[in-house]
């Protein structure tokens, strides 16, 4: 977590010679509502209230920690929005909003958003995630899990960068 925050100690103390630093700090913190933006068209002709289930919600893959996590503040960029979000998290589930079953997460869900890439969200269940699901969407937004597998299970399939 110290990653995101400790450059902006170097921008702060050295400005003339942290450019480079301040424009990599800047591009990365605009990431949550890019990220957002790019949820809301693919879910544009989707009736609101649209849900969204986001699959990991820690600052990286396979650990417990939250702190400075680019993913809750894509949460709440939707929330804002007016979608209804829902999340599952194999490491911090059963936190408050955030669930420790995948199925129950994805419930209804018009929008599958890979957040984190937790080893085990490498294979999802996708036909049994299109049977829970209002919708089958796949936002990955790491490039990450088996996007095949989900074109296979009859998911539109995005990636972020792609």
């Amino acid at each position: 977590h110290c990653i995101a925050v400790d450059p902006w100690f170097i921008a702060e103390k050295r400005p003339e010679l942290a450019k480079i630093i301040r424009l990599c700090r800047e591009t990365n913190d605009a990431m949550p509502a890019y990220t957002a933006e790019r949820a809301a068209e693919i879910l544009r002709d989707v009736p609101a209230p649209a849900k969204i289930c986001v699959l990991g919600v820690t600052y990286k893959p396979d650990v417990d920690d939250m702190r400075e996590s680019p993913v809750l503040k894509i949460m709440d960029i939707l929330k804002e929005r007016g979608y209804e979000v829902s999340a599952y998290d194999p490491f911090v589930g059963g936190r408050p909003g955030i669930g420790s079953d995948l199925l129950e997460a994805a419930a209804g869900a018009d929008l599958l958003l890979l957040g984190v890439h937790h080893q085990e969200f490498k294979a999802l269940p996708f036909e049994a995630l299109g049977k829970v699901m209002r919708r089958r969407n796949f936002f990955d937004t790491r490039n990450f899990a088996d996007s095949a597998a989900a074109q296979a299970a009859g998911f539109g399939c995005w990636c972020l960068g792609r």
